[in-house]
């Protein structure tokens, strides 16, 4: 079941608090039956079945202002995208399927401009030294594990320094850069039964019994990168029949 998020000032909003009942519950259709991509089968009958109305096409797109485009059997729904995602270029792997939907049904060039750069998105040629959205996908993931440290240090943890050993209590939580980083790894190593509550945990139990016993005096973004490079090659593991001192599931990479 899909899970979205719902706008509760809807209701101080001047066109929703004009439409009819009919209308409004019409509006909520359309919002739970497109697709993470804003995308919904063209289908009137359904539509007036579903929500016990008679109303034709055209007066849907009447009373729906632009909110409803129309593109061969699909109606598309722009502002449900400018709702749900603050920007369409992240390499997450939610973002990125709805990139590869919009392009290949052409669906892109009907994103309004005045939406902004950040709902840009383009298809790029192949030649010369153009790349794809896929490669330039590849490059950000990169970056986000290669940088660790640095996104670490903007996070006011670069310049500390640990006093020899570190112990796991005394470094602090996993910054949200690291955590997205490891996430998108392991989605991409086909883990996609991994959230971000999994690596948490996981990295509580690699602080205590991985990188504890290191010797040298490392700052914490250092730690940061070494954990992101520790889940950037196996998928993390999860053991239903192991459990910790906590109480949790017990993990292994």
């Amino acid at each position: 079941m899909a899970k979205r998020y719902t706008d509760t000032d809807k209701w101080k909003d001047d066109w929703y608090v004009s439409l009819s009942n009919d209308y409004k519950i019409v509006w909520q259709w359309l919002l739970d039956n497109c697709n993470h991509a804003g995308i919904c089968k063209r289908s009137i009958s359904t539509l007036n079945r579903d929500c016990s109305v008679k109303i034709t096409e055209d007066q849907l797109l009447n009373i729906m202002e632009g909110r409803v485009l129309i593109s061969d059997t699909r109606w598309f729904i722009p502002k449900f995208l400018k709702f749900q995602y603050s920007t369409l270029l992240s390499a997450k792997p939610a973002i990125k399927s709805v990139r590869e939907l919009l392009l290949s049904s052409n669906l892109y060039l009907m994103i309004p401009e005045s939406f902004g750069n950040d709902y840009k998105i383009t298809k790029e040629s192949l030649p010369n030294s153009s790349t794809t959205i896929k490669d330039k996908d590849k490059d950000k993931d990169s970056i986000s594990l290669d940088n660790i440290e640095d996104a670490g240090a903007q996070e006011n943890h670069g310049p500390f320094k640990f006093p020899g050993k570190p112990k796991p209590e005394d470094v602090p939580d996993l910054p949200e850069s690291t955590l997205d980083a490891v996430y998108e790894r392991q989605y991409q190593l086909g883990n996609s039964g991994c959230g971000k509550f999994q690596i948490k945990a996981y990295w509580k139990s690699w602080l205590a019994t991985e990188y504890a016993g290191d010797t040298f005096s490392p700052s914490a973004a250092d730690i940061f990168k070494h954990f992101a490079r520790a889940c950037n090659m196996k998928p993390i593991k999860f053991h239903d029949n192991g459990r910790n001192a906590s109480g949790g599931v017990k993990l292994v990479i």
